[in-house]
């Protein structure tokens, strides 16, 4: 039997049920970012109770119904991996606040035809 319920959109996946889920389109449009930036939100969703390894969320903007999947638990402390979250949260940080250095000036051309040396 299938049940309606309210999911959250969060930094850490659609929390439901006490189980995280994702799917291909939170990440794509990148609903986990935007909940880490700008808060998080609720969602309409979709449940069977004897199956939660999938739900269904209709999404808020589209209104589209997109399936998602529950997020394994796995062996690494729940205290480690938050370590790794917050590790990624801030090189994301650092890395967005960072001046494009890969970037090289155009080369320039002296009077005699030649390319000279790229400058930055």
């Amino acid at each position: 039997m299938n049940e309606i319920g309210i999911g959250r959109i969060t930094e850490r996946g659609i929390i439901f049920n006490k189980l995280r889920y994702s799917c291909d389109a939170a990440i794509k449009h990148q609903w986990f970012e935007k909940a880490r930036t700008s808060g998080e939100w609720l969602v309409l969703v979709i449940s069977e109770k004897s199956n939660l390894e999938k739900i269904l969320v209709i999404e808020p903007f589209r209104k589209l119904l997109l399936v998602c999947n529950v997020i394994q638990p796995n062996s690494v402390s729940a205290v480690k991996l938050e370590k790794y979250f917050d590790s990624i949260q801030k090189l994301k940080a650092m890395r967005s606040l960072r001046p494009n250095r890969n970037r090289m000036a155009p080369r320039q051309i002296n009077p005699v035809g030649e390319p000279t040396e790229r400058t930055r």
